[in-house]
């Protein structure tokens, strides 16, 4: 059921921010051909510079609930990594030394 509701919910997502896409690519062709005449990133097309912020935007938030609701298992691992290295030290000091 879970499964269901995240699908769901990922489905509305989308689809509002596929409406919103159309709307941001006009705003930039109208700052890039407009009065301002700034020049857009890299000399991208104002639909490619908006699906590349799109983008951006969505692995930012995606990277920012990794770090933050999968810090435990970073954690784990680090301590089974430092744990491992310690025992790996200890073997190399005591054959070194034995």
């Amino acid at each position: 059921m879970s499964l269901a509701n995240a699908f769901s919910g990922g489905v509305f997502l989308s689809l509002a921010f596929g409406h919103l896409l159309p709307h941001a690519i006009d705003e930039l062709t109208s700052l890039h051909h407009g009065g301002s005449g700034q020049a857009l990133p890299l000399g991208l097309s104002p639909a490619t510079c908006a699906c590349c912020m799109a983008a951006a935007g969505y692995l930012m938030v995606f990277l920012v609930e990794r770090i933050v609701f999968d810090t435990e298992n970073i954690l784990q691992e680090v301590d089974q990594f430092l744990w491992s290295l310690g025992n790996t030290l200890l073997i190399l000091i005591i054959t070194k030394h034995g």
